[in-house]
This record gives structure tokens, C-alpha cells and sequence, in this order.
């Protein structure tokens, strides 16, 4: 079995047991949406499924992060009302099926097809990443966001999953993550706390998460940095040894070819 299978299969495993301990707790609440939809995601997600939307190669890695964000939500035992936690459920997993499907319609299909409600989708509208080619639409784009109780927790919580895996980046992208987190991230958490008194507990437990991987990972990244310019040094005096090494040699041959 090659790598990619191998991590395929250990990414399925896992996926299935969160999807049964997230469809055991829309059980226990009575989340209706979210019994609905999330059997569907999973057909979505799935091969069989793809020749009528397509879609992105790394497809299991999309669908276990959505699934880690939504068992994330559920340990983080918020005090919200079952049809609350119904919504921002099938508004996380909805999101992450917009950004791995290809829709035609440009996510509609999530209305139209699978029965999310407008106040669903406009979670899902808000959170689903866009082309962002300046400084205003970034900020702009994290100003919705903010606007929106229950988008603002799963953006939240969405980045508290991301930084789980920073540390398979190359160090541009983590820089990227580092810059967003300091500048978006953790002004987020510091609003949600201030707006939403209900949720102070949870935000605070997922920012004492997000800040512990984030100050490690920049505290590796800076030695890996440091060993990797040592070893670009090294390599560079190698190469001029390398080069007045072919010098020499080249001179030692002329001076020979000289006296023949």
C-alpha cells in the first residue's frame, strides 16, 4: 500500500467516527437539519457522487477538517438552544461542502437541493473564502463575518482546526497564517467576548488553544528558519571552495600542458 492510500484510509477512519458521533448528538437534541444534511454532505464528499458535482482532489482532507470543526462545536458544549446548534452545525459543514464542490450555481444548490434555510446560508455565504486581492477586501470580508453571532464562532473555530496542522505548510504559508491569526484571529475572539457574554467560556478555551500552537509553531519554524540559512551558509562555502578548487586544478593543468 503507497503513502497516499495508506493516508486516505487512516483520513476515512476518521472521518467515520466523527460523522457517527456528530449524527449521535443530532440525535440526543433533535437537531432535524443536521440529520438531514449531514448524510448528504457525506454522499457529496464521497467518489460516486462526484460526476454530478465535482470535486477538488484533496477531497477526504476537506471533509475531515468539517467534520473536526463540527466536533469541535459539539465539545465545546455551548449554551445555545437545540435549533441554535442546529444552524451553526449545518452552517460550518455547509461551508466547508461550498468550498470543496464545484456548484454551477455557485452554492444555491445547498438551498434549493438540500434544504438549508436562508439564515443557514447566509452563514455559509459570509464564511465561504473568495478571491481577496487587497488589504480592504480582507478587511472587509472578516467585518462580515464579525456582523454574524454564529458565523463569527465557526470562523473561530474553523482556524482553531486549521492551526492543528500548521506546521505542514512551508514557511511562507505559515507565515501567511501567523500575520492573519495576529491580526484577525484573536481581535475576533477578543469582540466575540465583549459582544456575546454567552459564549466567553468557549471563545476563551478555543483562543488559549489557537495561541499555545501558534507561539510553538513560530518558535520551531524560527529554528528550522535558523538551521536552514546555517545550511544555505555552509552549502554557498562549499561552493566557492568548489570553485577555486576547479581554478587551481585548471592552472596546475595549464602549467603542465606548458612544460610538455
Amino acid at each position: 500500500m503507497n503513502d497516499m492510500s495508506e493516508k486516505k484510509n487512516e483520513e476515512m477512519a476518521e472521518i467515520k467516527k466523527l460523522y457517527y458521533i456528530i449524527d449521535e448528538y443530532a440525535d440526543e437534541r433533535d437537531l432535524k437539519i443536521t440529520k438531514k444534511f449531514l448524510p448528504e454532505a457525506d454522499a457529496l464528499f464521497r467518489e460516486n457522487y462526484q460526476k454530478a458535482y465535482p470535486v477538488k482532489k484533496e477531497v477526504y482532507t476537506y471533509y475531515a477538517y468539517g467534520v473536526k470543526v463540527c466536533k469541535l462545536l459539539i465539545d465545546l458544549e455551548l449554551p445555545v438552544k437545540s435549533e441554535e446548534m442546529d444552524i451553526i452545525l449545518t452552517g460550518a459543514l455547509g461551508n466547508v461542502v461550498n468550498e470543496t464542490v464545484s456548484f454551477p450555481k455557485k452554492g444555491r444548490e445547498l438551498s434549493d437541493e438540500f434544504g438549508l434555510n436562508d439564515e443557514i446560508m447566509q452563514i455559509v455565504e459570509l464564511l465561504t473564502h473568495r478571491k481577496i486581492s487587497n488589504k480592504k477586501e480582507e478587511e472587509r470580508y472578516y467585518e462580515a463575518i464579525k456582523k454574524n453571532k454564529f458565523a463569527l464562532l465557526i470562523k473561530i473555530v474553523e482556524v482553531a482546526i486549521t492551526t492543528e496542522a500548521i506546521y505542514e505548510n512551508s514557511f511562507k504559508e505559515i507565515d501567511e497564517y501567523v500575520r492573519l491569526m495576529r491580526e484577525y484571529f484573536f481581535p475576533m475572539c477578543i469582540y466575540a467576548k465583549e459582544q456575546y457574554n454567552d459564549l466567553e467560556l468557549a471563545i476563551s478555551v478555543v483562543m488559549e488553544k489557537v495561541k499555545l500552537l501558534a507561539d510553538v509553531t513560530e518558535i520551531l519554524t524560527k529554528r528550522y528558519r535558523d538551521r536552514w540559512k546555517a545550511l544555505v551558509d555552509e552549502m554557498l562555502v562549499l561552493q566557492e571552495e568548489n570553485a577555486r578548487l576547479r581554478v587551481s586544478i585548471r592552472q596546475m593543468e595549464e602549467e603542465k600542458n606548458s612544460r610538455i
